[in-house]
């Protein structure tokens, strides 16, 4: 009971909640698009207003997608799917190593946002 008030209080005051991610995948999709999938301990769609993730190349620096296309998977209990827009640095055939985190946020004043951790994969462009 002491964890629920604690966190009710966390995010009434607009302190940000840490959701671990795992079981990261990253596949080719239509049209060179990058599909991630990952599981989470928590809802992370219905919980929020804007939900959003980023994809890097793992050690080479900022962002090279960014995706607002994070969506639960049919009859899968916490299981998201993200479809990034293809990238100019995956064109390349060859293996990558991605770096892969979620983030939320409300809107109109509310308080309370979400984040992951970063989690890698392997992506690979025939």
């Amino acid at each position: 009971m002491w964890r629920s008030l604690v966190a009710m209080t966390f995010v009434s005051v607009g302190c940000r909640s840490y959701v671990e991610i795992r079981d990261v995948t990253a596949e080719r999709g239509e049209g060179d698009q990058v599909v991630v999938r990952f599981r989470a301990d928590c809802d992370v769609t219905g919980s929020f207003d804007h939900v959003g993730a980023d994809l890097r190349l793992r050690y080479r620096g900022p962002a090279i997608a960014r995706s607002d296309k994070l969506v639960v998977v049919p009859g899968s209990p916490y299981l998201y799917k993200v479809v990034f827009p293809p990238s100019p640095e995956l064109k390349m055939p060859g293996r990558y190593e991605l770096g892969f985190w979620a983030y939320g946020a409300m809107s109109g004043g509310r308080a309370g946002s979400f984040y992951t951790n970063e989690a890698t994969m392997e992506y690979v462009v025939p």
